[in-house]
């Protein structure tokens, strides 16, 4: 964002890397997928962020997803070989391939698994009905199936609490459930404001939401 408008960088790379996660996904082949998700680490840590801010010189970064949670939690489907290493040795590979920074607050979204699955065929169903409704078309995953959703947590769990000993990120956890979106985004919102404004705030600790109910973790 400058000035108020968007700017897009890299949008037919991103589109094809779109293109091949769709016919991965399709394929049911957790090897093919496990090789786009690497080409998609590898291209967005060492080129298209590093060059993005290079280029804007942004006063703050978002990212969807994280170079080393994501990749290390769903290796153990897509990337079995990575996958079947501690979580230690997880992140130190992704380390050396990505060469990313770790990151200041992440933000850690839960709801349960049944409520997961009805989410995604509820956005499914309307980008079916407005194709313009969304940047990035969404598609079921094999992964999302409440068994392996499950399991798919305990790994974020282990992940997060690994690269919060290696940097002091700010974790906050939020379950979504029974919330809605837009609650959750004047969440994040506040709370990174809270955050540009006061850069002494205490860092490191483990802060969980859960409806109205706050509980900090370290």
């Amino acid at each position: 964002m400058v000035d108020g408008n968007k700017r897009y960088y890299y949008q037919n790379t991103i589109k094809l890397i779109d293109r091949l996660h769709a016919i991965a996904d399709r394929s049911h082949r957790p090897d093919f997928v496990g090789a786009v998700n690497a080409i998609n680490v590898i291209l967005n840590g060492r080129v298209v962020e590093p060059d993005f801010i290079r280029r804007v010189k942004p006063e703050l970064v978002l990212g969807a997803r994280d170079f080393y949670i994501d990749p290390a939690v769903y290796s153990v489907i897509y990337s079995p070989r990575l996958g079947k290493k501690p979580m230690n040795e997880r992140i130190d590979t992704l380390k050396r391939i990505t060469g990313a920074p770790y990151r200041d607050i992440i933000f850690f979204l839960t709801v349960p698994p049944e409520e997961a699955i009805s989410r995604i065929e509820g956005r499914i169903a309307a980008e079916r009905l407005n194709p313009n409704s969304t940047e990035r078309e969404k598609w079921r995953h094999m992964h999302e199936q409440p068994d392996i959703l499950n399991n798919l947590q305990m790994e974020y769990y282990n992940a997060l609490n690994e690269v919060q000993k290696r940097h002091p990120v700010q974790i906050y956890e939020i379950n979504t459930s029974g919330i809605l979106q837009s609650e959750v985004v004047d969440s994040i919102t506040h709370t990174i404001k809270t955050h540009l404004e006061n850069r002494t705030l205490e860092r490191g600790s483990w802060i969980v939401y859960d409806r109205n109910q706050e509980v900090q973790r370290t």
